[in-house]
């Protein structure tokens, strides 16, 4: 349900990456159950959305085996001036790594995330914010190759975030193949 400026919403933007990804030859499994819908359905609310979410993950990893990556891809909510970068005559929607610290594998984690950053803010630079690290788990104590991406907020247009979505798939395609 997070939502860009022009009613896209992050499923749309993670649709966007995962043929990004498969155009370069890595297979994506993305999951698109209505997160909403399974909460109301359960008598979940909101702030229960991760348990809903390693719910999910966890049938994944059962029903394809382990990952190279698992990507928890959301958007911000933050001012304009925060949310894009022009550069290379195109406005790009900015990316920020999110570490759950509380998590068991933060360390790894926020090693991972660092390291995709770098490789991604080279073929852009600016593009990427620092890795944040805050006080919650976002279930990546399930895995040490889960990483938070969030992309742009809530103001951005469509068009920036799907700029951004072509620099993070060649971004994720590098540090897979390193």
């Amino acid at each position: 349900s997070e939502s860009y400026a022009g009613g896209e919403t992050v499923m749309d933007a993670a649709a966007i990456l995962g043929n990004e990804l498969e155009e370069r030859g890595i297979h994506v499994v993305l999951e698109t159950a209505n997160f909403s819908e399974y909460l109301k359905a359960r008598g979940l609310d909101y702030n229960q959305s991760y348990q809903a979410s390693k719910n999910f993950m966890n049938d994944a990893l059962v029903n394809y085996g382990g990952f190279d990556l698992i990507i928890d891809f959301h958007r911000d909510a933050i001012p304009r001036e925060a949310s894009y970068l022009e550069a290379n005559g195109k406005t790009y929607a900015k990316l920020m790594p999110v570490v759950g610290g509380l998590s068991t594998n933060a360390e790894v984690i926020k090693k991972n995330s660092s390291t995709l950053s770098d490789i991604i803010d080279k073929k852009v630079h600016g593009i990427m914010r620092s890795v944040m690290v805050r006080e919650a788990y976002y279930n990546q104590s399930v895995s040490d190759r889960m990483m938070l991406i969030e992309c742009g907020g809530d103001v951005n247009p469509f068009d920036e975030v799907k700029n951004s979505m072509d620099v993070l798939a060649d971004g994720i395609y590098d540090y897979l193949m390193r």
